[in-house]
């Protein structure tokens, strides 16, 4: 199980559990309820050139999510101890399984 704390005090583990009462943290919950109901947050993967549906279970895709939406709040990622085996691809994308729909241009 990884974790990724940040500099407003919401810390988020692994299968996307938010901690916090920042308005980061807020701003996380509200994008994982819309993909409990099927229009959930997209995943922009910047080295495929395409965007992927977020799956919490996939601690890669979590990580770069989370960093997209940390950038979008201007907050700094302080701690973590999630560490990736490859450093553009999660294991599961280099078996060709991008996690859902595809989103290009």
């Amino acid at each position: 199980m990884s974790y990724w704390k940040f500099s407003d005090g919401t810390t988020v583990y692994s299968h996307a559990d938010v901690v916090g009462p920042s308005p980061f943290a807020a701003h996380l919950r509200r994008e994982l309820l819309c993909l409990a109901y099927g229009c959930g947050p997209l995943v922009w993967l910047p080295t495929q050139g395409h965007a992927v549906e977020l799956d919490t279970t996939d601690d890669f895709l979590l990580a770069q999510w989370l960093e997209q939406e940390a950038r979008l709040y201007k907050i700094q990622l302080v701690e973590t101890d999630f560490h990736t085996t490859h450093p553009l691809l999660s294991p599961a994308e280099e078996n060709g399984d991008h996690h859902g729909r595809v989103a290009t241009d």
